[in-house]
């Protein structure tokens, strides 16, 4: 108990350092502290809920943490990050970057919106922020580059910060504190992978098939992708979070894919 305690506590005063740093850099080695305090609040946020865990189970607790009360603190902190690394990637004029970022900021916005009528006057305020925000920077979106990027595992992006960034993002996704899924690991199944609770099947390769093969071929399949692509996370996490949801899709979606490999691919 003691041990995770300790990184709880040390991570935590390791991304304050960071943020420190970055808030008094200059605009690229801000943007590498910034990353730099992602990958820290990923790792504090994995720590925090272990360390809370276990500090219940030692005062007799039984049963499941509920982690949802601090999922708007998690997602305000979360919004104001990405649009600081925003800004130093667009910076840096790297387009792919900042797509990505918009997307993936979007989403949590529009998860906080959930949260709205419970903030507080500062808490309330610094939503109405980052929605300003967003609305700036949403103008760079471009959900082509957003579909390719979902086929490819946060690991294997060959841009380094991106990639540390969608690691980051993975590492929050898999929280108990993050009531959206921001990185599904490279497969773009969002909805499959929640309804099957896996990322590897015969079913999920045919979609995966399908997509490649068919969708991404013409124009209103790119579109109906990069639709897919924005509200999947979010049906993922109503999906994985409930049983009898989850085992519908599930049939549905094999009854799918077997219709697929009989008649389409």
């Amino acid at each position: 108990m003691v041990d995770i305690i300790d990184f709880e506590v040390r991570e935590k005063a390791k991304l304050e350092q960071i943020l420190q740093l970055a808030s008094v850099g200059k605009t690229e080695e801000s943007l590498d502290l910034y990353v730099e305090a992602l990958e820290s609040f990923a790792k504090y946020r994995l720590f925090f809920e272990g360390a809370t865990e276990l500090r219940y189970k030692d005062r007799g607790g039984r049963g499941d943490v509920d982690f949802s009360s601090s999922a708007p603190n998690l997602l305000l902190d979360l919004s104001s990050l990405l649009c600081k690394i925003y800004i130093g990637m667009d910076a840096l004029e790297n387009t792919r970057a900042t797509a990505y970022i918009v997307e993936k900021n979007q989403l949590v916005i529009e998860a906080l919106s959930q949260y709205k009528s419970g903030f507080d006057d500062a808490d309330l305020a610094r939503y109405e922020n980052l929605v300003m925000t967003a609305k700036v920077i949403n103008v760079s979106a471009n959900s082509d580059i957003v579909s390719d990027l979902s086929t490819i595992s946060p690991e294997k992006t060959d841009d380094a910060k991106l990639k540390l960034v969608r690691i980051a993002l993975k590492t929050l996704s898999e929280t108990k504190s993050c009531p959206i899924n921001l990185e599904s690991g490279g497969s773009g199944c969002f909805i499959a992978t929640a309804a099957y609770m896996t990322e590897s099947h015969p079913d999920l390769d045919t979609f995966r098939q399908f997509r490649d093969q068919i969708l991404l071929k013409n124009s209103l399949g790119r579109i109906a992708t990069s639709l897919y692509y924005r509200i999947g996370p979010f049906l993922a996490t109503h999906i994985r979070n409930n049983h009898s949801l989850r085992q519908l899709v599930r049939d549905k979606l094999a009854l799918l894919a077997k219709y697929l490999r009989q008649y389409i691919l």
